[in-house]
């Protein structure tokens, strides 16, 4: 995916359809992702772990668009929260976007994938102490707000 600098900058079509909130639970966790539409060019995102009542886990994920890339940003991920982590899409075909960040510890990759109206994979993938991981998200589309 590459776009021309005299192209308009804009998030693909495809993340247009995951707006809203999505969420699953294992065991007694809920995981949570809600995404809202700032501008044609930025989207916000918000993604938790709730145990009981209690968020376990928070980031604020920026996704935007610049004529000569497509930027996802996480604030917080990390053990330092007002740190942010830059991946950058490699690709995007039908409806899969590819993030990377080859230089982060992890995860290197993060991949979202649309499989029917209701439901969107997501995955990040990548080496912890010399061995591939991959942590699966299987997001079903939830009537949450943000």
């Amino acid at each position: 995916m590459v776009l021309s600098a005299s192209a308009e900058a804009q998030i693909p079509d495809v993340f247009r359809s995951w707006l809203g909130c999505w969420e699953f639970s294992k065991g007694d966790t809920l995981y949570r992702e809600c995404w809202r539409a700032e501008s044609p060019e930025v989207f916000k995102g918000l993604g938790l772990n709730i145990l009981g009542g209690d968020t376990l886990f928070q980031e604020r994920i920026t996704l935007s668009a610049a004529p000569e890339a497509i930027h996802y940003t996480v604030l917080g991920a990390d053990s330092n929260p007002s740190k942010s982590v830059r991946f950058t899409c490699q690709n995007w075909s039908g409806a899969e976007l590819i993030f990377e960040n080859l230089e982060h510890d992890f995860p290197q990759q993060i991949v979202y994938r649309q499989v029917g109206a209701d439901a969107l994979e997501a995955y990040i993938e990548g080496f912890i102490q010399g061995e591939k991981q991959r942590f699966n998200f299987p997001y079903r589309r939830s009537t949450a707000r943000w």
